[in-house]
Order: structure tokens, then C-alpha cells, then sequence
């Protein structure tokens, strides 16, 4: 049996969630899976200086 994700409740201002949610619409997502998305791509840009900083030590 596969086990859901935990919830976690988010609290932010009005304008940024009508903000989040037009962009969701905008790209085919849901209002969660647009945050996800958002939050993945920030996460994989900070590890990028990271890696690019660990190959040029080799």
C-alpha cells in the first residue's frame, strides 16, 4: 500500500495565493502541484552552485 505525502498547512497573504493560483491555471496544474513545482525548481537552483562548486575542486 502506498502511504500519502504529509500535509502541511500553508499559510500565506491573499494576494499571493489568487497570484499561485492563476499561475497554476495558467499551466495545466493544480494549486498544490503548482507550489511543488515552484518549490522544486527553487531546490534544484540552489544545488546547482553547489555542484558546479564541488566539480571545479576535482
Amino acid at each position: 500500500m502506498v502511504s500519502q505525502p504529509a500535509g502541511y498547512p500553508l499559510r500565506m497573504p491573499s494576494e499571493l495565493r489568487e497570484w499561485f493560483s492563476a499561475e497554476a491555471t495558467k499551466n495545466g496544474r493544480s494549486l498544490n502541484s503548482e507550489l511543488v513545482h515552484c518549490l522544486a525548481e527553487i531546490r534544484a537552483r540552489s544545488a546547482q552552485p553547489a555542484a558546479a562548486t564541488q566539480q571545479s575542486r576535482t
